[in-house]
């Protein structure tokens, strides 16, 4: 009976520390989210927007390469207007965003995209987005971002290949459509 009481009250012990855990990840997701909040109430322009949000992207996750793309809805083009990593070869010129882009896919998206291992069809779609770097990623990660419910942009974070992929807790921790002064 002794040992079945020690028993449960290290399972007690254990679930507190697992829900401890739990509840300081949420804090760290809540102030980050607060910091790109903070950061997009005080920023002046798109290009400023979307440094702040890779700024804020590389507090949450590591990446190799990082863009965010601006998207106007009206004309269905998008633009990368803001690069964290090699960006030689990036286009930053208003392009249409193709149907069977990555851009598009994460723009139409309910969270985020994770594709942990992309394969040269994937890589073929993603250089559509964002030129040359798009050969030598091997994992992607691609937030959609929003405004009053309509998207507004795109942050791409790219792993290239041989590291680690992103996984469903990179996806899961993201900044999952923070981009939303009108709420």
């Amino acid at each position: 009976a002794a040992v079945h009481m020690l028993s449960e009250k290290l399972r007690a012990e254990s679930d507190k520390n697992a829900l401890a855990g739990d509840i300081l990840s949420k804090l760290q997701e809540l102030s980050v989210l607060y910091d790109v909040s903070d950061a997009l109430a005080n920023a002046r322009d798109v290009i400023a927007v979307g440094q702040q949000v890779l700024q804020h992207a590389g507090a949450v996750a590591t990446f190799d390469w990082g863009a965010f793309m601006s998207y106007d809805p009206e004309r269905s083009m998008s633009r990368v207007v803001a690069a964290l990593g090699p960006a030689d070869g990036v286009p930053r010129t208003w392009r249409v965003v193709e149907p069977d882009s990555l851009a598009w896919a994460a723009l139409n998206a309910e969270e985020a995209v994770l594709l942990p291992e992309l394969s040269d069809p994937d890589r073929l779609r993603l250089r559509r987005d964002v030129g040359p770097l798009g050969e030598s990623a091997g994992s992607l990660l691609a937030v959609p971002m929003a405004s009053a419910r309509r998207p507004v942009g795109v942050i791409l974070l790219v792993r290239k290949r041989g590291k680690a992929p992103f996984t469903s807790a990179d996806a899961k921790f993201s900044l999952e459509r923070t981009y939303d002064p009108a709420a």
